[in-house]
């Protein structure tokens, strides 16, 4: 099964605000946003997907 950390991690959040994104940004050592909002929530989604499977970090 798969843990609400999970989910929350491979969700399509659009709904984080900038500072949220900051925030997330700043945990996961995220670079620095692009293409705005959305791209950049998807950027850490994927970021984070990948932390939770033990998976290099994507491009």
């Amino acid at each position: 099964s798969v843990s609400p950390e999970e989910k929350h991690a491979i969700a399509p959040i659009v709904e984080y605000s900038q500072m949220e994104l900051d925030e997330e940004c700043k945990i996961t050592k995220c670079t620095s946003p692009v293409g705005g909002l959305k791209a950049h929530s998807q950027r850490v989604i994927r970021k984070n997907y990948h932390k939770f499977n033990n998976d290099p970090a994507p491009p």
